[in-house]
């Protein structure tokens, strides 16, 4: 009788363990949610860092982007960083590539183009323009 109450006690002290590894599991779960919940709601809050000054570099638009001048005033690491050929051989393979003008825009003088694909030099485009006589009908097929 003895010895099984020593072994009641004992299963008992090892279901009481058991209940409180349970117990700690279980508040160790809720805290991981709870930091995840907490990350989720702060995550749009951004924080001060007094260290940190941010600046980003680009060209004018109406800067003439085969300017050498342009480009290190866009890339003030240019030529230290980045090499000055590669970016001369990119502005020398769009010239006659509307499309490949605006990557180069972007990439190198962070410009960015209002449509996707340019499909005609800006500079042609603005080579056509004349004025309109509004009084003459024209019908063109």
């Amino acid at each position: 009788m003895i010895e099984s109450k020593n072994d009641a006690s004992r299963n008992l002290e090892k279901a009481l363990q058991a209940l409180e590894q349970a117990k700690q599991r279980v508040a160790n779960e809720k805290k991981k949610q709870n930091e995840k919940k907490r990350k989720a709601e702060n995550h749009h809050k951004r924080k001060a860092d007094p260290t940190f000054y941010p600046v980003v570099y680009g060209a004018a638009d109406d800067a003439d982007r085969t300017s050498e001048e342009v480009w290190y005033r866009a890339n003030p690491s240019l030529g230290h960083t980045i090499d000055i050929g590669k970016v001369r051989n990119a502005c020398l393979s769009v010239r006659d590539n509307p499309a490949g003008e605006n990557i180069f825009r972007q990439l190198r003088l962070n410009q960015w183009a209002k449509q996707a694909t340019r499909w005609m030099q800006i500079e042609k485009w603005d080579a056509c323009a004349f004025p309109v006589d509004e009084g003459e009908h024209v019908l063109s097929i």
